[in-house]
């Protein structure tokens, strides 16, 4: 065969072997997405929440389920879940391993032999969308597990996806163009995404929630909804995991989990203004109601944003819009946290360790959206950067609940309103003034316009004064355990590699 000249070695990954051409994409770097992908499609499959009663009767009468790695390139994806599934894998039919490239579909072909799995894993040669799409003719025919992994951005996929997936369907999304998500530029974002990045520190997190509001928008032109499982931003990419249900009337509470985010271009500080709201109506018995159009009024809300900002009088800049609703579902982590404890023993995923802290650092994450970066404050304060356990401490004895963010360490996640978080900070900033301006590098040389932003901020009086009281309430059991949780980078030269050379 013709890509036989050109492979170069043969390497294994979890229990699968593989034979790699220079021509056909892969990336190492990618295992932990892999590992991690491996163990949730397991989760998902062994706890029965594909389960939906509008399904269970075609995945059982076809024999199984059906999964689709839609661009498949080497088919590594798709052997490893055949081969990973263990007991799970009486519940699949097949799995179709699909590319664009012909030179991809010989390799993949090649591999499925490699490994024994011809009865069981076929490939095919064809554009993702239109797999996809000729899937969705017939429930028998359904893939119930959607797994897009592109080169760059999914999102010409989404709409194909959402639309041809089995009810309850797990749906898994990796997304490489984090420059665009992250702000580099917003025109391509919302071109892609129907919605504008900015740059920040929150950038990370804005991105997750942009690629969500996406796949939300699609799903609901087929009276469809999307529920997260898992969505997470590390190294270079973005990988979600989200369910894919039908009912028309849980699409009328869409625009309240989508809000435009107004960003204050001097402190930095974010107000979130959501594009629906809804209530209970207040008939008894249209309230008891489980038809959520009879239960429910829906309105649009009033503006909740000023034109200014509360922290510094700023203005603001508008981007967006975002997913504002939970990015993880904390019982399907609770549910991989104990499969990945099974698993230990086995020793079969290469990437444990960062899997096993990711995870439970997403448990721990509040669910709020967006946050405040400890290091902007501070720095926009003239301060040196405070002890975490300081403030933490201080939001906890106040009453309120704070977490940081698995994208970024210094993100602070709370359910303070922000004017109670710079409050905190103003104090700090008053206690320990005089030594930190006297130590801070360059201090002599801040910028008068920064200057000016310091002391408009610090001249606004504060509501209360906080404890700084340590507070054993703050510290978490990823903490507690030295769990790994936020890793350097892997290796030399790491990233997502160049484009497959190989011509389609």
């Amino acid at each position: 065969m013709a890509v036989a000249n050109n492979l170069v070695k043969i390497i294994k990954e979890g229990q699968a072997q593989l034979q790699v051409p220079k021509t056909v994409f892969y990336n190492p770097i990618q295992e932990f997405n892999r590992d991690l992908s491996v163990l949730v499609l397991r989760t998902y499959l062994k706890h029965n929440i594909w389960h939906h009663k509008r399904e269970e009767r075609h995945v059982t009468s076809r024999g199984g389920m059906r999964i689709l790695d839609a661009l498949s390139a080497s088919g590594l994806r798709a052997i490893r879940y055949a081969k990973e599934l263990g007991e799970e894998r009486s519940k699949v039919k097949g799995i179709v391993a699909n590319d664009l490239s012909k030179a991809a579909v010989e390799l993949i072909q090649q591999n499925i032999e490699l490994n024994n799995l011809a009865d069981f894993v076929t490939c095919k040669n064809a554009d993702a969308n239109q797999t996809m799409f000729e899937s969705s003719a017939s429930f028998d025919e359904r893939f119930h597990v959607i797994d897009l992994d592109p080169f760059g951005t999914g999102a010409q996929f989404f709409d194909t996806a959402v639309r041809s997936i089995g009810e309850a369907g797990l749906l898994m999304v990796t997304c490489t163009d984090t420059a665009v998500l992250c702000g580099n530029a917003s025109e391509s974002c919302f071109a892609r995404y129907g919605s504008m990045s900015m740059r920040g520190e929150f950038c990370h997190d804005a991105a997750l929630r942009i690629i969500l509001r996406s796949l939300e928008q699609h799903a609901n032109v087929y009276g469809r909804y999307i529920k997260p499982l898992l969505s997470l931003s590390v190294d270079f990419y973005v990988r979600l995991f989200v369910q894919v249900f039908t009912q028309q009337a849980e699409t009328k509470l869409s625009a309240s989990k989508v809000s435009q985010v107004y960003l204050c271009k001097e402190c930095k500080t974010h107000e979130l203004q959501p594009l629906g709201t809804y209530e209970i109506k207040e008939d008894s018995t249209q309230a008891s109601s489980e038809n959520l159009a009879v239960k429910y009024k829906f309105k649009t809300p009033d503006v909740q944003v000023g034109d200014k900002c509360r922290i510094c009088d700023g203005r603001f800049t508008i981007f967006g819009p975002i997913w504002n609703g939970p990015i993880h579902d904390v019982k399907f982590l609770e549910l991989l946290k104990q499969e990945l404890e099974i698993s230990e023993p086995k020793n079969e995923f290469g990437t444990f360790r960062r899997i096993q802290g990711l995870i439970q650092l997403c448990i721990e994450e509040l669910d709020v959206p967006l946050f405040l970066s400890a290091t902007t404050m501070a720095s926009i304060l003239r301060m040196r950067l405070p002890r975490f356990k300081d403030f933490m401490s201080a939001l906890v004895n106040a009453g309120y609940k704070v977490s940081i963010s698995h994208t970024n360490q210094y993100g602070l996640k709370t359910n303070a309103p922000n004017t109670v978080v710079w409050d905190v900070f103003r104090q700090m900033a008053e206690q320990f003034r005089s030594q930190q301006d006297q130590s801070h590098p360059g201090s002599k040389k801040v910028k008068l316009q920064q200057t000016i932003l310091m002391e408009r901020i610090m001249s606004k009086p504060r509501e209360r004064s906080y404890d700084f009281t340590y507070n054993a309430a703050i510290e978490t059991e990823s903490q507690k355990l030295s769990l790994l949780r936020f890793q350097m980078n892997p290796d030399k030269d790491w990233g997502p590699k160049s484009k497959p050379t190989t011509k389609t």
